[in-house]
């Protein structure tokens, strides 16, 4: 079934404005939607793929008015040539999220793979994996994308950073510090916990990765047997700010001897004051600091 777009849609996902696609419309004939009975636009996935090339064109200081002369194929292979060539991080982005929306697993692949090699995996993920992630929570408020498109491009991602992890060499002895990596009850969306797992690894610590939504009774369970010197969790979806103080208090309560590092939306908006024991990471660089700290400490 081909998609439906709508005016806005195309904006967002191209960064075209919607005046803009209306006056290239009409003055050039780039684009001939579909309309509804009440006269609405409607743009295919053929439209979309359309405009994002121009996009891709304009971008890097064609002409409309030459662009318009163009023909399809030729549209398509003057993109390809400029994809070709040196981008900016947006322009790296916008392929992504255009691979995204195809469904196109073999080029995202490419992509991400070529960016890891570039860049190395922290700084591809910093400059660009987390700032796709925030267009596509955009993107998602909006509409503009279906559920499938973005489980699509999490799964990868989450796959990916699963195999860097697996690549770094094993920890070994009981010199190490040793951090529980774990999403609360109802949360899900874990690709930021696995990059943190991923830096605690690569600064050699023996991490235990239990991934999501985890009962808090679960981890106060397991802490009463086996110890560790964190405890690592982010918290992402909205919840009554009692409740996440509620979660804090329990936990450091409870389990008073280890530190507790919280990321995550609704930790960052958490402005009351929190245990002695709980850190706020506002950023995975602070982390990356903050653990070398505690190995200076340990040792």
């Amino acid at each position: 079934m081909s998609a439906s777009y709508t005016i806005k849609d195309l904006e967002n996902l191209s960064g075209i404005k919607a005046h803009t696609i209306r006056i290239w419309e009409k003055r050039y004939g780039l684009l001939v939607p579909q309309r509804t009975d009440t006269n609405i636009r409607r743009y295919s996935d053929d439209d979309l793929k359309k405009i994002i090339n121009i996009s891709l064109l304009v971008n890097r200081g064609f002409k409309i008015s030459k662009i318009a002369a163009l023909s399809e194929e030729e549209l398509y292979h003057h993109a390809l040539k400029v994809n070709s060539k040196p981008e900016d991080t947006n322009d790296r982005i916008e392929k992504l999220i255009f691979y995204m929306l195809s469904l196109d697993v073999n080029s995202l692949e490419l992509e991400v793979e070529s960016l890891i090699q570039e860049a190395g995996v922290e700084k591809a993920i910093y400059q660009y994996i987390f700032p796709l992630m925030e267009k596509i929570g955009t993107l998602w408020q909006a509409n503009s994308i279906v559920p499938a498109q973005e489980h699509f491009v999490f799964n990868f991602l989450r796959q990916k950073l699963i195999i860097e992890t697996d690549k770094l060499p094993k920890t070994d002895g009981n010199e190490q510090l040793s951090g529980l990596f774990f999403l609360p009850e109802g949360e899900n969306h874990e690709f930021s916990l696995l990059f943190y797992n991923y830096l605690a690894r690569k600064n050699g610590h023996h991490t235990l990765y239990l991934g999501q939504s985890v009962p808090l009774s679960d981890i106060l369970t397991i802490a009463e047997s086996f110890h560790f010197d964190y405890y690592f969790t982010a918290i992402i979806t909205s919840s009554p700010k009692d409740d996440f103080e509620q979660f804090l208090s329990d936990f450091s309560s409870k389990v008073s001897a280890s530190m507790l590092y919280v990321t995550g939306k609704e930790a960052q908006n958490y402005k009351r004051k929190h245990p002695r024991n709980t850190r706020i990471v506002s950023q995975p660089e602070k982390f990356a600091v903050e653990i070398k700290s505690l190995d200076t400490k340990k040792k």
